[in-house]
C-alpha cells in the first residue's frame, strides 16, 4: 500500500502545482492592474487590486495546504483509516457549453468531509482502481465507475 500512497502524494503535488500556477498568474495580473492604476492616478483602483490580490494569495495558500495529507481530514483517513472513506466519485467539470472538460476524483469520509483532485483522463482508471482497492467499503458513483461496473457485471 505504500506505493499507492506515494502515487497519491505525487498526484496531490501536481494538484498543488496547478493551484500555485494559478496563484502566480493572478498575482501578476493584480500587479499589472496596480501598476496601471497608479500610473493613471486611480488610487482606489490600486487599493482594490492590492486587496483582491491578497485575498487570492490567501485562498491559494489554503488550497495548496488542503492538497496535502496533513492539511486535510479526508486524506488522513485515506492514508491511515481507509475504512472511514464512505464514497468515491468521478466528476467531470466543464463550461456550460461542455467545453474544456476536466476529470476529478472525489473522496468523502464518514463525517461528510470531501476532497477532490484533478486527474488526467488517461490516468482515471489507475487512480480510480487504486482508490477502490484501498477503500473496498466505499460506494462509487460517476461516469467512470458506472461504466466499469456495467462492464464487470455484463
Amino acid at each position: 500500500m505504500d506505493a499507492d500512497i506515494s502515487k497519491l502524494e505525487a498526484q496531490l503535488e501536481k494538484t498543488a502545482g496547478h493551484w500555485r500556477g494559478a496563484g502566480a498568474f493572478l498575482v501578476l495580473v493584480g500587479l499589472l492592474i496596480v501598476g496601471v492604476s497608479l500610473a493613471k492616478g486611480w488610487w482606489l483602483g490600486a487599493a482594490v487590486a492590492v486587496l483582491a490580490s491578497g485575498a487570492f494569495v490567501m485562498l491559494i495558500f489554503k488550497l495548496v495546504r488542503r492538497s496535502s495529507f496533513e492539511g486535510n481530514p479526508c486524506l488522513l483517513d485515506l492514508r491511515d483509516s481507509p475504512t472511514r472513506i464512505i464514497e468515491l466519485q468521478h466528476v467531470v467539470a466543464s463550461s456550460s457549453a461542455g467545453a474544456f472538460p476536466h476529470d476529478f476524483l472525489v473522496i468523502r469520509n464518514e463525517h461528510r468531509k470531501h476532497f477532490g483532485f484533478r486527474v488526467r483522463r488517461d490516468e482515471i482508471a489507475d487512480f480510480a482502481e487504486l482508490l477502490r482497492r484501498r477503500c473496498p467499503n466505499a460506494s462509487t458513483s460517476g461516469p467512470w465507475f458506472e461504466t466499469t461496473s456495467e462492464n464487470a457485471a455484463g
